[in-house]
């Protein structure tokens, strides 16, 4: 018998995880934003550490809006689908970030995590 997943506690546990390695590399203390931010969302709240799913005190991140998700799974051909949940998460990002910079850290099962983030400079690579 399989063990049934609470997808909010996953989500949790995803966004400490992210908070832990952002602390590690930064040396800056990152946390998880209160209610998993919906804090930010639902009080109408103009400081973009309440925005995202992880924030930090640390003045030098405060105009970064970090999201975190975890997922069962994603297929290759999600990359090139519009619809896919891939999309969606980045268009969550780009809404809830307005002109800030953004960060997206998504997690899929028995493969990895992987990090997206806003940019205007995209290149070729022929």
């Amino acid at each position: 018998m399989s063990k049934k997943v609470n997808c909010n506690l996953k989500g949790k546990i995803f966004e400490r995880e992210i908070a832990n390695y952002l602390t590690c590399v930064s040396g800056s203390k990152f946390l998880r934003v209160p209610s998993s931010g919906a804090f930010g969302t639902v009080n109408k709240l103009t400081d973009s550490r309440f925005l995202g799913d992880v924030f930090s005190e640390d003045e030098r991140f405060h105009d970064i809006v970090i999201e975190c998700k975890s997922y069962k799974s994603l297929s290759f051909g999600d990359l090139f689908n519009k619809n896919s949940v891939l999309y969606k998460w980045i268009e969550q990002s780009e809404k809830e970030s307005g002109e800030k910079e953004w960060v997206l850290f998504f997690k899929i099962n028995r493969i990895g995590t992987f990090i997206l983030e806003k940019t205007d400079n995209l290149c070729s690579i022929d």
